[in-house]
């Protein structure tokens, strides 16, 4: 890791500052409800730690490539505005003053939008999206967009706009992606949590990358106004934190129904447990017969065994499940097509990737989209019986650590020192099964490789156990430290 870059991970996070010298922010070390509290007791300033944060956005922008905008002006306002309100006395919002960041593919009135693309360099929404709108009625502050490969179509971060995204723990390598960019802010110090999507793996992949906390949640949980294609899409509204805690704060005032996504939520399936002891968890270390590095694979192991000293009862998955990758592409290669293919301005110097996906698409039927929403509800089906005797699923994130920064997100990739494949399906192959199905499932990290990178397990949880997702995860990481 470079010397320059710093890292505000709070203890117990699962970050671990290299170097003695590493500066530390207590306000940061509270998390956002220790933080909330610091305000309404006088005992931290809003404007110092936002302007901490606006600084570290700084950094991280030009160090980690991690920003496409900083929000300077409007989150000192809001800071000062919530400054005065603790001096006279009036109640703050349960969220107030926690820095946050959000994607530069989610829409924020007044603040520049990207999606990652030159196409829309100069785009200032009017409004918010909604799940914005419900991040700035709690409190919370906008430090900034975060970076996003064009589309936020890779699994690594670069973009026309914003550059290459590097990962802080080492600056070779990428902090993943689509939301490369939260992530490396995030565990840059630069904000508490980042608003995201995961359409893939987008939330939970550059967690893993980054050794942070990446939640999904239920597809509707949380609503994506903003999508095109509410009925049909792969997208969720997601988020990156430090901490489990943070996550689910954020959470709670993120999610419930809005009129216009059909299939946002408010249902809430189980209560989180309050012990390890008698919880059933399976145990799926591979989704086929993918290469796993041995010290990834070892550190998921050996927290399973921890889990299963502590009373929990173990028993490995190990049924088939049909190839989930060519049906996302069906889908999500026909959605580019309808968003993108019709406008040949954009077209002609859009995202490789994303031009490819709609050439395929054009060679598909009608037959061939419908056979993949059925393949769509057969892979539901197949992971719901997950659950048939287990209350959440435990895997291995990745299936190594993080790749160059430079590799294009698509193309070969190398695990345990064997050709894998594409990166698509040898690096987290799980992660977009879960996504195309709809479950809640997060990441956090487990371990750490002996070169010193994160390594992250996969939490997830049938249909609609948002709750009791997170409660277990608060479980798991204070038990193995993250």
């Amino acid at each position: 890791m470079a010397e320059d870059v710093v890292l505000l991970a709070p203890k117990g996070s699962g970050i671990r500052a290299r170097s003695a010298d590493t500066p530390r922010t207590s306000a940061f070390d509270l998390g956002v409800s220790g933080l909330n509290e610091a305000y309404r007791l006088r005992r931290h300033s809003p404007v110092e730690v936002v302007s901490e944060a606006v600084a570290l956005a700084r950094m991280a922008r030009d160090e980690l490539g991690a920003f496409v905008t900083i929000a300077e002006a409007q989150a000192l306002d809001a800071a000062s505005v919530l400054e005065r309100k603790i001096e006279n006395g009036e109640d703050i919002g349960p969220l107030s003053g926690i820095p946050v960041t959000v994607k530069d593919n989610i829409a924020t009135a007044g603040i520049r939008t990207t999606f990652g693309s030159s196409a829309f360099a100069s785009h200032i929404p009017d409004t918010d999206a909604e799940c914005i709108r419900r991040l700035r009625r709690a409190g919370a502050i906008i430090i900034g967009k975060t970076a996003t490969p064009e589309f936020a179509c890779r699994q690594t971060t670069s973009s026309s706009v914003s550059g290459v995204a590097r990962n802080p723990w080492n600056r070779e390598l990428t902090p993943g992606g689509s939301s490369g960019g939260s992530s490396a802010a995030t565990a840059a110090g630069a904000g508490m949590v980042s608003i995201v999507t995961d359409g893939g793996g987008s939330a939970r992949l550059p967690a893993a990358c980054t050794g942070l906390v990446g939640f999904k949640p239920t597809f509707g949980q949380i609503p994506f106004d903003s999508a095109a294609d509410a009925f049909a899409g792969l997208a969720h509204i997601g988020l990156i934190g430090r901490r489990v805690q943070d996550v689910r704060l954020v959470f709670e005032h993120l999610r419930g129904r809005h009129p216009t996504d059909p299939y946002s939520l408010c249902s809430k399936l189980a209560s989180p447990s309050q012990s390890v002891s008698q919880t059933r968890i399976g145990w799926r270390p591979r989704l086929a017969q993918e290469p796993i590095d041995a010290e990834v694979e070892e550190a998921c192991q050996q927290a399973v065994r921890i889990l299963e000293k502590d009373g929990a009862a173990v028993v490995e998955l190990s049924d088939p499940v049909e190839a989930p990758l060519p049906v996302w592409r069906v889908l999500q290669h026909t959605i580019w097509a309808s968003r993108f293919g019709r406008n040949d301005k954009l077209m002609a110097n859009i995202d490789d990737v994303i031009a490819a996906g709609v050439s395929h698409a054009a060679s598909l039927s009608a037959i061939d989209l419908q056979d993949a929403l059925y393949a769509r509800t057969r892979l539901f089906r197949s992971v719901q019986g997950w659950f048939a005797d287990c209350d959440f699923v435990l895997s291995p994130t990745l299936t190594r650590p993080a790749v160059a920064a430079d590799h294009p997100g698509f193309g070969p990739i190398d695990v345990a020192g064997l050709a894998a494949g594409d990166i698509r399906e040898a690096w987290a192959p799980q992660l977009g099964l879960l996504t195309m199905t709809g479950h809640p499932c997060l990441t956090l990290n487990c371990g750490w490789t002996s070169t010193g990178l994160p390594i992250g397990l996969h939490v997830s949880a049938r249909w609609q156990a948002d709750d009791a997702l997170l409660g277990f995860a608060e479980l798991v990481g204070r038990r193995l430290g993250a």
